[in-house]
């Protein structure tokens, strides 16, 4: 493990998280069963500071919470308040925390930020599927569209921070 490590995350009730560059380590906690807003960033806390457990880390990178004029104001909220601890989180250990909206690491790690979908379904679910089959080419045995995003922003914030990206031997790749 280096000082080079950099935690991203796709901020969700059910969060996708990544870590690399050497090794890349990836997963999801899912606070679909804690039942209040609190609860759920207190759950959030936890999982931040178990990802130090006394090893280095250079700082954080989360996809800016996408908050749609039909988004529930419980889950804008949420959303909002993730965010917000995943810079107190930052603040309190020094780290450096970076934000990044999804068309900008999107556009780098899939090669294209939007797509305009017909009735089929929605531009989102196909950006998805894209991050997942994208995972699967590099050799990352991602379970869900949520893994895979949070390689994609870890991809974009190793490139940003000019750290490397996640196409590492498949050897050092391991799913947490």
């Amino acid at each position: 493990m280096t000082e080079d490590r950099v935690l991203a995350l796709d901020l969700a009730t059910r969060t996708g998280w990544a870590m690399g560059p050497d090794p890349v380590t990836y997963g999801t906690w899912d606070f679909r069963h804690w039942v209040g807003v609190g609860q759920r960033l207190n759950m959030l806390r936890r999982k931040l500071d178990r990802t130090l457990d006394g090893r280095p880390l250079y700082g954080v990178m989360f996809e800016t919470p996408w908050i749609s004029p039909k988004t529930h104001q419980d889950t804008a909220r949420l959303l909002q308040s993730m965010g917000g601890v995943v810079e107190m989180f930052c603040d309190e250990h020094g780290l450096r925390c970076f934000e990044v909206v999804a068309p900008t690491w999107r556009k780098h790690f899939l090669g294209v930020g939007q797509l305009r979908v017909g009735r089929k379904g929605s531009s989102t679910d196909q950006l998805k599927r894209m991050a997942v089959e994208r995972c699967r080419m590099l050799g990352y045995a991602v379970r869900n569209p949520d893994e895979a995003e949070a390689l994609g922003v870890l991809d974009y914030a190793l490139g940003y921070l000019k750290l490397g990206d996640i196409g590492l031997p498949l050897m050092s790749r391991r799913r947490a």
